[in-house]
């Protein structure tokens, strides 16, 4: 028998969502951080954030050839403020590179392996194939590896179209 004075349970389904982790793919030179910024807003405080800069292998080349100095200090720089950005909103934030033959699949594998509550997918911060629902955000739909954000908004034009993809000889290419 219940009380008058017991309130009835909301369901679960109407439950407020709360992230602990996410996954932040970022695929141009993202210097200031948006991404982070605006992905720590959904997960809040005290979360974890995985961020990776994605770097394209081609199939002839193994996955763990390494990366051109000047690639690798570029991702280092941009890496480097996602963690700024993370540290501002009090988030715990580990950044690497992420290598891999398919942008989509790379990163729901990746979500999957770090047990990811939510992908934040940027598309600003994406080439401009990739908007409005490109290849990556297709795939990522597809396989569903946790809850998939995408951020839509006014494509930058001063963007380089990056992933690159790495050359025969090690280095990477455009």
């Amino acid at each position: 028998m219940a009380h008058r004075d017991e309130r009835p349970q909301t369901p679960h389904a109407a439950q407020a969502l709360a992230y602990r982790s996410a996954l932040v793919p970022v695929f141009l030179d993202d210097v200031n951080g948006e991404a982070m910024e605006r992905a720590a807003k959904l997960v809040g405080p005290g979360a974890d954030i995985e961020c990776v800069f994605l770097v394209i292998v081609p199939p002839k080349l193994p996955l763990d050839t390494p990366l051109a100095p000047e690639e690798e200090q570029r991702a280092a720089s941009v890496l480097e403020a996602a963690l700024l950005a993370g540290r501002r909103h009090g988030l715990h934030v580990r950044a690497r590179i992420l290598l891999g033959r398919d942008p989509g699949a790379a990163i729901a594998a990746e979500a999957e392996r770090i047990g990811a509550d939510l992908v934040y997918l940027a598309q600003s911060h994406m080439p401009r194939s990739e908007r409005s629902l490109g290849r990556i955000a297709r795939e990522l739909l597809r396989r569903r590896p946790c809850r998939i954000v995408i951020e839509t908004g006014a494509p930058d034009a001063d963007r380089r179209p990056v992933p690159r993809r790495m050359s025969r000889q090690g280095g990477t290419t455009a």
